[in-house]
């Protein structure tokens, strides 16, 4: 009776793509991820016929493995449980080690020591997913290294979730790239941090309290100062420059930065609020004299021929960009058969989940 069910287990099994995902960062994104793919296991069988299965889950202390597949529901407790100690060079050669096929490594950290491994997992043949955009966004060698290792490897890597969340707009690009068409101008609001900033700051509210405000939403970095210097957007048009053929470094976009000069860069988050609460009446100026012209203030994202730029820019009220709301994001793409009309690209362009489910929708390219 045991062969036969064991037996009728496997054919059931062999219905199914399985995907065995080892995910490091079960942060903000990561744990909403997890929290997705069990609510999906259904679907994604019944519906596309993958099976994902998570093999491994690292944080900064701790490391959890179970070949037979980590319970998503109590992951978290048995994490916090695990006498494993974090060390990515042992997670990586675990994942190296286990015989299996269809195997991916999930990066949902912002960390550059992980983001260093990457040349090794997808040299063992293991696929890549990753929201993380420091890996598209290093130097130029690095950028191409990536690139050749997928080839040489036949393996994936996949970041469409480093520019605007789920929203499509690295697949857009490069399927235009692909086809022929010819880039002429990239112009958008990239950041959804900024762009709730900017889409609050019109009713009189200090600009400090609106920054605070946003960081309670997570719609910031855990550090807001890391989305106010303009470097967040600035890496995202670095990615999208790269993607249509440019061969850029960061040094090369120019980028505004909205911290203030004499705010100190290694104070605590608490006292850079305490610090730019001194600056509100500096911003409210701005503001209103934006206002008095019938404008408002964005922070704009430029790439053409001419100039690759982040900074605030005073935009005409009747502008679509004014009306976005919340954390939207908002990319005109102009080529050369979308010139009269360019192809625009609006949504959520921050937040856990949205970001989460463009991990998935990567995911289940496999």
């Amino acid at each position: 009776m045991n062969t036969i069910i064991e037996s009728d287990k496997i054919k059931i099994e062999a219905l199914y793509k399985q995907l065995y995902v080892f995910l490091v960062g079960p942060g903000l994104v990561g744990s909403s991820l997890l929290k997705q793919i069990d609510r999906q296991v259904s679907n994604l069988k019944n519906r596309i016929s993958i099976e994902i299965k998570i093999i491994a889950i690292a944080d900064t202390k701790k490391m959890l493995f179970d070949p037979k597949g980590i319970n998503t529901t109590n992951w978290k407790e048995n994490l916090l449980k695990s006498p494993n100690r974090t060390n990515l060079d042992l997670f990586i050669n675990k994942m190296v080690s286990l015989p299996v096929l269809n195997k991916v490594f999930i990066d949902c950290t912002a960390s550059s020591e992980v983001v260093e491994k990457y040349k090794s997992v997808l040299e063992n043949g293991i696929s890549i997913v990753t929201p993380n955009k420091k890996s598209n966004s290093w130097d130029y060698e690095f950028y191409e290294d990536i690139r050749r290792i997928t080839k040489e490897r036949k393996v994936k890597f996949l970041y469409e979730t480093n520019v605007g969340a789920a929203l499509p707009v690295i697949g857009t690009l490069k399927d235009l790239v692909y086809c022929g068409d010819e880039i002429i101008e990239i112009k958008g609001i990239l950041s959804g941090a900024l762009s709730y900033i900017f889409n609050s700051f019109v009713n009189g509210r200090p600009f400090s309290e609106i920054v605070k405000d946003a960081k309670e939403k997570g719609y910031t970095e855990p550090d807001p100062r890391d989305d106010l210097n303009g470097l967040d957007v600035a890496r995202k048009l670095l990615i999208l420059s790269r993607e249509i053929g440019r061969k850029i470094e960061l040094k090369d976009i120019e980028v505004e930065s909205l911290v203030p000069e004499k705010i100190e860069t290694n104070s605590s988050v608490d006292r850079f609020f305490e610090e730019l609460k001194v600056y509100d009446k500096y911003f409210e100026a701005k503001r209103n004299e934006a206002f008095k012209k019938g404008k408002v203030l964005k922070y704009v994202a430029t790439l053409n021929d001419e100039k690759i730029k982040a900074g605030l820019e005073e935009i005409d009220k009747e502008h679509s960009f004014n009306s976005l709301t919340g954390s939207d994001n908002i990319i005109y793409i102009k080529t050369k058969l979308y010139k009269k009309q360019p192809l625009v690209i609006r949504g959520p362009g921050a937040g856990a989940d949205v970001t989460a489910a463009g991990v998935l929708s990567d995911l289940i390219k496999f």
